[in-house]
């Protein structure tokens, strides 16, 4: 009954067009190329359905980000920082020592049988006996294999797994429900017990330390729970750093060892150059300036309230010289907003 409910009503037949898509990470300027799938109008309410079917399990996710409620590459660092309560006023402190992971071809490595029994565990009405819900998943959320052409016309049985669908906007909800069961637990244990702070945004690992360095058999130890779950790092993207040593980038946001959360310089001035035209009136991706807008504005400085052990409420200051160069940025793009919603 409830996997009924996604498929009725719909406009259409639920379908993907699939499509390769140049991307460049707007933070971290790396580019890549994807092959996605764009759904049609069916397909979308399917999933957005799909959502809200999910995100209701209210299945806890402790160590996850990425496509959550209130979630964002600044509240994945924020996991990494701590209150300092040895000077007055009290102050954030990050932790020293980071060891970043990245899952290589995180979606294409999701079992969708695995996927399947995990959505029946956190709802009764649901069970894997009969198929459906497999059946469903491998015919609305899961592609072919990403090496073979798209062939989501043939039949169920016919068709070759490769991951879930990127694009798909259930996709990351979906992606987040199977590693929070799979890898999340055993990892979040694991950090327990070795005194780690530990956070994943989407397929982005990020583990911190306080005082000791995550040393080798540390990292061996992570790595195997990783290929225990049925993923793999990419061994080109895994760092082991130090705080002290300089700023950190991790999700296209860099902290330095003083607390400070702030977006890169080139990012600043790509902004400064969006707004800029945009009120020149030239052609800019509205859309796109809002989505780095909303980076920017999470990482502006602001007056924390902090209570310490003691009680007593103190304010981390904040530079007033940085606060007002980007307070002139933060004002040209609300011009820019105010403008637009003056004209019809």
């Amino acid at each position: 009954m409830i996997l009924e409910s996604f498929t009725t009503g719909l406009p259409g037949k639920p379908a993907w067009q699939p499509f390769r898509y140049r991307d460049v990470n707007p933070l971290g300027g790396t580019t890549k190329v994807r092959l996605l799938g764009a759904p049609n109008p069916a397909m979308r309410l399917l999933h957005h359905r799909l959502v809200r079917f999910l995100r209701g399990l209210n299945v806890p996710m402790p160590h996850a980000v990425g496509a959550r409620p209130a979630g964002s590459p600044v509240v994945n660092v924020r996991r990494h920082l701590y209150i300092d309560n040895r000077g007055r006023p009290a102050r954030y402190r990050p932790n020293r020592y980071f060891l970043l992971y990245d899952l290589r071809h995180a979606y294409c490595n999701v079992d969708p049988g695995l996927l399947a029994g995990i959505i029946c565990q956190h709802c009764p009405e649901l069970t894997v006996q009969d198929g459906a819900v497999l059946d469903f998943l491998l015919g609305y959320c899961f592609g072919p294999n990403p090496n073979k052409p798209y062939q989501l016309e043939l039949p169920i049985g016919q068709r070759r797994r490769g991951g879930l669908v990127q694009g798909g906007p259930a996709s990351p909800d979906l992606f987040n429900l199977y590693v929070a069961i799979t890898l999340d637990q055993p990892l979040g244990e694991l950090c327990q017990r070795y005194g780690l702070t530990y956070s994943r945004y989407l397929d982005d690992l990020t583990f911190s330390s306080r005082e000791r360095s995550i040393g080798t058999k540390k990292r061996q130890v992570i790595r195997r729970k990783i290929r225990d779950a049925g993923f793999t790092v990419s061994d080109r993207k895994a760092k082991n750093l130090d705080i002290r040593k300089g700023p950190l980038t991790i999700n296209g946001v860099c902290l330095n060892r003083q607390g400070t959360i702030f977006c890169p310089r080139w990012y600043l001035r790509r902004i400064r150059t969006l707004v800029h035209a945009a009120r020149k009136g030239a052609a800019v991706d509205l859309a796109a300036l809002h989505g780095m807008m909303g980076v920017f504005t999470a990482t502006l400085p602001r007056r924390w309230e902090l209570v310490d052990i003691n009680g007593r409420r103190s304010e981390r200051r904040v530079p007033v010289g940085r606060l007002r160069i980007e307070q002139k940025t933060l004002d040209e793009y609300r011009q820019l907003q105010a403008r637009q919603r003056r004209q019809p």
